[in-house]
């Protein structure tokens, strides 16, 4: 969702989203004034023409074949060669308030400065994550020169079974997001926005990272398996 708000500046205003609630995704749209947010329809079996499964061995025209430029492509039909798909501001996001950010709020209490890490995606966890021994050693690391750590691990409705906290994970030295806080994006920005730095595979937080204004520099690292 954060690369389909590219796709979204393209699209004539207004649009409506209907947005699952359970994902915590509508505080990327908070005050957008091209964009309206609902609920699921109550009718639903209206829009399931629009339904769209990715095949990443669809033809594309335009541009590497990321999820969201053949979503661009087949989707709406915008064959754009000249479009790129960059981070965009969520400064917004530092103004919500809701309780989920009250909650991420206690949860870094104490830890800061930290760093938070996120070492288990989601969509291809074989491929993108590194081994629990990998994990280890980076946090280890990171707590011999003195930062707190804070493991990225949300519990949400399409969660990995294989995404369980790893053993070294514990309330009091290396705490963990799992089933700890809800799965909202506020939350989450409210995470990285407090850490000097972000360590993580290519998945959400890691798409979330660049989107912060920062007024130094801001340590993002992809982490390989």
């Amino acid at each position: 969702m954060v690369l389909f708000r590219n796709i979204l500046q393209l699209l004539p205003a207004p649009a409506d989203l209907y947005l699952n609630p359970k994902l915590g995704q509508s505080g990327l749209f908070w005050k957008d004034p091209k964009i309206r947010v609902t609920i699921p329809s109550p009718h639903e079996g209206e829009f399931r023409e629009i339904r769209f499964e990715l095949e990443f061995t669809r033809p594309w025209q335009s541009g590497p074949a990321t999820k969201g430029r053949i979503c661009l492509e087949h989707e709406f039909g915008l064959i754009r060669e000249d479009f790129r798909f960059r981070p965009l501001d969520l400064a917004h996001l530092d103004s919500l308030n809701t309780p989920a950010v009250a909650a991420t709020h206690r949860l870094l209490k104490g830890l800061v400065p930290c760093v938070v890490c996120h070492f288990q995606g989601t969509s291809n966890p074989n491929e993108q994550n590194p081994e629990e021994a990998f994990a280890a050693r980076t946090v280890d690391k990171l707590v011999e020169v003195g930062w707190g750590v804070l493991i990225i691990n949300y519990h949400y409705v399409y969660h990995h079974s294989d995404n369980t906290d790893f053993g070294f994970i514990d309330e009091d030295r290396i705490p963990s997001t799992y089933k700890r806080l809800p799965m909202k994006v506020e939350s989450l920005w409210t995470l990285i926005r407090g850490a000097k730095a972000f360590f993580g595979v290519d998945s959400g937080p890691l798409h979330l990272a660049p989107a912060q204004r920062r007024p130094r520099p801001f340590s993002s690292i992809g982490l390989g398996s």
